[in-house]
């Protein structure tokens, strides 16, 4: 099923086809990583992306991808990232949501389509809003930061409603995707039109291609640039070129995951 969805991207019906009966084998556990391993989850994330008006293949390769996320931690991680590159390329910011919604369904359910599940619909896809009218950009990597339904700790949910919460406009830029130009247009424009530029240090931030290309970006439009120190060491390795002498919040010995998160806030607040 896999090498034939690979062959022929281009065909509606052999994809949409394919994506229904990968929902079907990974119902059974077993069959999860064997259907990962054998290229799935980028089979059935080339199908979303291609087939953007077909809100069967959509629905299906979600079905599938859900079924796949529950094989572990790390396919979770694999499944969401794939998930979120393909709602950054078909301009789908409901394709995330239903994942998600459907990935909690999944821990008590079969997955398939039917009227007791979420579904898609095509009155949900529209364009990003590309203004870059905020007052703060967030950038920061999934996997550490990100949602704790996408393999990371909330910490960017909590950060963005704190300072929302302060009457700041945020933009969370999705820092590993790199898929669409439509979706790259919009992270230029946050980063063009942003006050100031938080970049949320952990592990894994500043490893990508994209978090260093937003931070370059930041850095060359002379924005003001804020590095919370979220995780890890302190400046992660890549990237210390661009906050070496700049000051981080907190600003003492410990990342935020070991320090009260209010005070933090308060802290940013100010330096704001």
């Amino acid at each position: 099923v896999v090498a034939a969805m690979q062959a022929h991207v281009d065909n509606v019906d052999i994809q949409e086809n394919g994506c229904n009966a990968l929902a079907d084998i990974t119902q059974a556990e077993e069959n999860r990583i064997k259907v990962a391993t054998a290229g799935g989850i980028e089979a059935v994330a080339a199908a979303l992306q291609a087939h953007v008006d077909c809100v069967e293949i959509q629905e299906y390769g979600c079905c599938a991808l859900a079924n796949i996320s529950l094989a572990g931690a790390s396919l979770h991680v694999d499944v969401a990232n794939a998930v979120e590159a393909s709602a950054a390329v078909t301009h789908n910011p409901d394709l995330l949501k239903f994942f998600n919604d459907l990935h909690v369904w999944a821990s008590t359910s079969d997955i398939r389509p039917n009227a007791n599940q979420p579904t898609l619909t095509r009155s949900s896809r529209e364009e990003p809003e590309a203004d870059g009218e905020y007052d703060i950009m967030l950038s920061y990597r999934i996997v550490d930061s990100g949602a704790i339904e996408l393999g990371g700790d909330g910490c960017v949910v909590r950060l963005q409603e704190a300072l929302e919460a302060h009457g700041y406009t945020v933009f969370v830029g999705e820092s590993s995707l790199e898929g669409g130009q439509g979706w790259a247009e919009t992270i230029q424009a946050a980063v063009k039109g942003c006050k100031a530029f938080i970049a949320l240090c952990s592990p894994e931030y500043g490893k990508t291609t994209w978090t260093r290309r937003e931070l370059q970006m930041a850095d060359n439009n002379g924005k003001i640039i804020l590095p919370v120190w979220h995780s890890g060491k302190y400046p992660p390795d890549p990237i210390e070129i661009f906050l070496s002498g700049t000051q981080r919040i907190p600003a003492g010995i410990r990342p935020l995951v070991e320090c009260d998160f209010d005070k933090s806030i308060q802290e940013l607040v100010k330096v704001l």
